[in-house]
């Protein structure tokens, strides 16, 4: 089975506000003609051309899960049996404002037919046929989102679970509180037993 040229479709440029879900478009197109952000139904959309693809293509969103919340982690697969586009959409949530990079994974997908007559996908070894597409995101952070974010770069930072560093930090201020009660009875106690 042969493969068939492509253009691949995605944003190659974000603005996003941490903590707000915005949805990532994809496309995979046969359809040489028509302009990308026609396909995609929006500015800014960037345009690969000269990729093979079956008639099954999968695509996954990629990032890291300290910068970003994804709807979806794995590989999605779509068919260019019906149409000559497939498309794909991601909600992603940034946790951590700045500069930072998504990444589009797009593979083709072959449907080989056993002796069996049971339909079996194969893909390359080793991803030889995955094809990245990086996307720029500029995130970024509210004042009232700011405490939240602090929390996400020390969990980012230490690559610790955000839980973890939010019960610490809880964990301190009650610590702190608890220093600041104690030292303020001492102070009372020792004015009234010296008047």
């Amino acid at each position: 089975m042969a493969g068939a040229r492509a253009r691949i479709l995605y944003e190659a440029r974000r603005e996003m506000t941490r903590g707000d879900a915005e949805t990532v478009a994809a496309a995979v197109t046969l359809d040489a003609s028509t302009p990308p952000d026609q396909i995609l139904r929006r500015g800014g959309a960037a345009d690969e051309p000269g990729v093979i693809v079956s008639c099954r293509v999968q695509a996954r969103l990629v990032a890291s899960p300290y910068e970003f919340e994804l709807s979806e982690r794995r590989w999605i697969e779509r068919s260019l049996l019906t149409g000559d586009t497939a498309r794909w959409s991601w909600y992603v949530t940034p946790k951590v404002g700045g500069m930072h990079t998504l990444v589009l994974n797009v593979r083709p997908i072959m449907k080989v037919l056993q002796t069996d007559g049971v339909p079996t996908s194969v893909v390359a070894a080793g991803g030889s046929n995955v094809q990245e597409y990086e996307t720029a995101v500029h995130v970024e952070v509210p004042w009232t989102e700011r405490p939240q974010e602090t929390m996400s770069r020390i969990a980012a930072t230490l690559k610790v679970a955000e839980g973890l560093v939010r019960a610490a930090t809880a964990l301190l201020a009650a610590l702190l509180a608890l220093v600041t009660v104690l030292g303020i009875r001492r102070r009372r106690k020792g004015r009234g037993s010296g008047s």
